[in-house]
């Protein structure tokens, strides 16, 4: 219960406890000769007060858990309503951009406990039907090489392995970055030509196989952390 409820509640206490204790006097002074009667309405004031207090009590823990519940609804669905902005924005990234999201599947279908192969993330990134291909991941960095920017994402397609991608953007995506640089976590949905992929001689922290993804970024759209539930939760369905 909040400090200042307690406060309200301490106080009201004891405004019933001097008002109680005047109407007391007040009936003794009043009906003091005759003992009984004195009684009656002694006991009848104190059940009244005790039930007025406890019915006080009891409204104001009703209305509490409505104020919370109705709350908790109202922050329920802008959160829903926030994640479904998010899957829109992404569904019309990869639609814009006929980008190619499916190309983990087969590399992801053989589970944790089997290495994944240069050859096979080149086969699946660097396509020959010329499509760019559409990854999440976390932005780690943003540096400038030869005049244009380079955004360093971390990916994790599946278990076991990371992509270390480095992208060349635009002043554009740049700016898109620069605009979210506060928000957390920076979590992006990213439309990528790859020109490269090639194996890291060290591990991850994880003991994850980690390889480095260089190409041009075409698009990209900041998720926060919607686009990072969204991520979870469709990875956690496919484990299912």
């Amino acid at each position: 219960m909040p400090v200042v409820t307690v406060l309200r509640v301490m106080l009201w206490l004891s405004l019933e406890l001097i008002l109680v204790s005047a109407l007391v006097c007040l009936i003794k002074k009043l009906f003091g000769k005759s003992p009984r009667l004195e009684r009656t309405l002694t006991v009848l004031l104190i059940a009244g007060v005790v039930l007025g207090t406890g019915y006080w009590l009891l409204s104001r823990e009703i209305a509490s858990r409505r104020t919370s519940r109705i709350a908790q609804e109202a922050a329920d669905k802008r959160t829903k309503m926030s994640r479904q902005r998010t899957q829109d924005a992404i569904e019309s990234l990869i639609t814009t951009s006929r980008a190619s999201r499916d190309w983990k599947d087969n590399l992801c279908a053989q589970g944790s406990d089997s290495p994944v192969f240069t050859s096979e993330l080149q086969g699946a990134l660097v396509r020959t039907d010329n499509r760019p291909v559409f990854i999440t991941g976390l932005l780690n960095d943003m540096r400038d090489r030869a005049g244009q920017h380079v955004l360093t994402i971390t990916s994790y397609p599946c278990r076991g392995t990371e992509l270390r991608l480095e992208l060349a953007a635009s002043a554009d995506q740049g700016r898109l970055v620069l605009a979210h640089r506060s928000e957390s976590p920076p979590y992006y949905a990213v439309v990528a030509q790859v020109a490269e992929v090639e194996k890291s001689e060290s591990m991850s922290e994880d003991g994850d196989s980690v390889f480095v993804v260089r190409g041009q970024c075409s698009n990209l759209v900041f998720t926060g952390l919607d686009g990072f539930s969204i991520d979870m939760d469709e990875r956690l369905g496919k484990a299912h």
